[in-house]
């Protein structure tokens, strides 16, 4: 679409380009790229500040020592700073300098966007920094991690402030699940090991509330009607959605029984409600449908009481 030219100004002058081309092709311009850019000389300088830097997979904000968990490198001192990824872009600060970073910032490009951005508010005492950084970012989805009620409450004070995106939110530890219920409506809402027990009701308000949920604690427990009333609220909505739950698996054999299946249950074999659309395989993984809603179990034994398996929920064809 566009002509091919090189930054050698005695061969094309990229500047004769019309401003629309001009503009699409510095979206095709790696971050890194930009900032080498922006040092040749003033024009390329002016070009890189006033220009969209284009769309990205993803970026994030987080603790150096963080992304050790992810497989990435980083350093052991927790006061080694804050890890600011943008695509291929990262830049490592130390707390007290992270506002110096707004001026680079704003040098580097006009707009950006990310299909998904990821933030570790355990390092903000305030979300000053977060709001004034992400000020001409347009995010698809961003993923709020919280470690502590603390952070919960942080998080909240953020989603507030940058209501225009979908939010995911990941908790890995809350004291009291009232404080999940003032939460904004979120697309995905993640409650890991070591948040407190959901009473059922409580746990059906937040499913009315948040399109999908992914809880791999022991936090809720259902009874086989519950259950039916959670694929009920999946196939009603009209929307994709999706729910995960860890369950013990003496619970879902309880389930699965009282609807009459069992280990000798094959496809097709039907009750009232749930049907087997995939008998148990060697892999310990059961297919069952309730009217739109398609539920798949993993990790399950008929023989074993004490583990636990994935409970998967969703209205998505497969």
């Amino acid at each position: 679409i566009f002509p091919s030219f090189s930054i050698n100004q005695s061969e094309m002058d990229i500047f004769a380009l019309p401003d629309v081309c001009l503009r699409e092709v510095m979206k095709r311009v790696t971050l890194k790229d930009r900032l080498r850019l922006r040092l040749v000389c003033r024009a390329f300088e002016q070009l890189v500040a006033d220009t969209n830097a284009g769309r990205f997979e993803s970026g994030c904000i987080r603790r150096w020592t963080d992304d050790i968990r992810h497989g990435r490198r980083g350093s052991v001192d927790e006061e080694s700073g804050v890890l600011i990824r943008l695509d291929d872009l990262e830049v490592k600060l130390k707390d007290e300098t992270l506002f110096r970073l707004l001026q680079l910032r704003n040098r580097l490009f006009s707009g950006i966007s990310f299909e998904c951005f990821e933030l570790k508010v355990s390092i903000f005492n305030s979300s000053d920094f977060v709001l004034k950084f992400l000020n001409n970012f347009k995010i698809e989805n961003l993923h709020f991690e919280a470690d502590s009620d603390f952070e919960l409450q942080n998080a909240r004070r953020m989603m507030a402030a940058l209501p225009i995106c979908a939010h995911t939110l990941s908790i890995s530890s809350l004291s009291d699940s009232e404080k999940l219920m003032p939460l904004p409506p979120m697309d995905n809402l993640k409650l890991f090991y070591g948040c407190a027990q959901i009473p059922t009701e409580r746990f059906f308000k937040l499913l009315s509330t948040h399109k999908n949920m992914l809880v791999t604690s022991d936090s809720v427990k259902i009874t086989p009607q519950e259950w039916i009333r959670v694929m009920q609220i999946i196939s009603d909505d009209h929307r994709t959605r999706e729910v995960k739950l860890r369950i013990n698996r003496s619970t879902i054999k309880g389930w699965l029984l009282n609807f009459g299946i069992t280990n000798a249950t094959r496809a097709s074999g039907t009750s009232d409600e749930v049907n087997v659309t995939h008998p148990l395989n060697d892999e310990g993984e059961i297919r069952l449908r309730y009217k739109t809603c398609l539920v798949r179990i993993t990790y399950f034994d008929w023989t074993d009481n004490v583990r636990h398996s994935i409970v998967r929920m969703t209205n998505r064809l497969e």
